[in-house]
Order: structure tokens, then sequence, then C-alpha cells
């Protein structure tokens, strides 16, 4: 009886663990849809020097999982008249032209040799690790008490040749 007892308690918190590491992974994708959102959006406060009758494309460096996200609503949208194309690349040599360009915290020590390559091409660079704006990025997702929110650089944004709506930057962290 007491084995019975105890198999039944050990299951219980087997079961209570892997209900909490789900959980976290729940979140944990949640902030990617979030991100996604959030870059998708940021579309409609950024001005590109005539992206008109093109396609609109969104590259991530190191993280699929946004990617996937970011995919989902490029089906489903588009930035003006122009379809979204997402792609996904492992390393910043493979960085080609593009509006937007995500760099995962993972590989933010690619981030100076990257603003030196697309130097004077209209890309709206952002990253997701501490200081990413102060090291060259526009703009920068942080967690602030659990909550996902965005810092943003005028100056960085202006250097890439591009223009920010002011509604946006009264919506996120303005850094420098």
């Amino acid at each position: 009886m007491v084995k019975k007892q105890r198999l039944l308690l050990s299951l219980k918190l087997f079961g209570i663990i892997c209900g909490l590491w789900i959980v976290q992974g729940n979140l944990f994708g949640q902030d990617e849809k979030f991100k996604a959102l959030f870059i998708y959006n940021f579309t409609k406060y950024i001005e590109w020097p005539d992206i008109s009758g093109s396609e609109f494309k969104i590259t991530v460096l190191g993280d699929a999982n946004l990617v996937t996200e970011l995919e989902q609503i490029a089906s489903k949208k588009a930035v003006g008249l122009n379809s979204i194309i997402v792609s996904s690349v492992k390393a910043g040599s493979e960085v080609k032209k593009c509006q937007i360009l995500f760099i995962s915290h993972k590989n933010m020590g690619e981030l100076p040799k990257l603003i030196e390559k697309v130097k004077g091409s209209n890309m709206l660079i952002i990253t997701e690790a501490p200081n990413g704006c102060s090291l060259g990025a526009s703009m920068n997702f942080v967690t602030t008490n659990g909550s996902i929110k965005f810092e943003i650089s005028k100056l960085n944004i202006d250097n890439a040749g591009l223009k920010v709506n002011e509604g946006l930057l009264k919506l996120g962290i303005l850094v420098n």
C-alpha cells in the first residue's frame, strides 16, 4: 500500500514537472509571436525610400522560431502593396539586401561588422540584447517585468536613411 502511494505521488510530481516544462515552452513561443507582431507593426511606422512594387524582405540571423512566426504573418499580411518574404541566415556573411534585419542575442557579436556591411542600404536593424541600440541597432527588444518592450534609436534609424513616425518613438523606450 505504501509503495502504491509513493508511486502515485511520484507520478503526480512527474506530471506537475512536465506541465511546468510545457507552460515554460509555450511562454517562450509567445515571446516569439510577440516579437514577430512587433516587427510587422514596425513596418507601419517606418518609411523606407522607394519600396513600392517590390517584395518587402525580412532576414533573421539566428532565431528559427521567430522565422516561423514571421512566415505565418507574411502568409496573411503585406507591407503596403508589397508581399513579405522572410529568410533565415546562419551567419552575417550570408545577409543580403533586405528592409529589416533581426539579429538574435546569440549572434550579437556580428553586429559591428553587419552595421559596416549594410551602411547606406536603408536597412532597419533589430536586436534583442542588452545595449543593442547603443551598439548600433535601430531597435532592440528588452524584457521588463515579464513584458516585451522595445528600445528605439532615432539617431540610428536616421543614419540608416529611414524615417520614423513620431508615434513609434512615443511607444518605445527612446535611446540616445
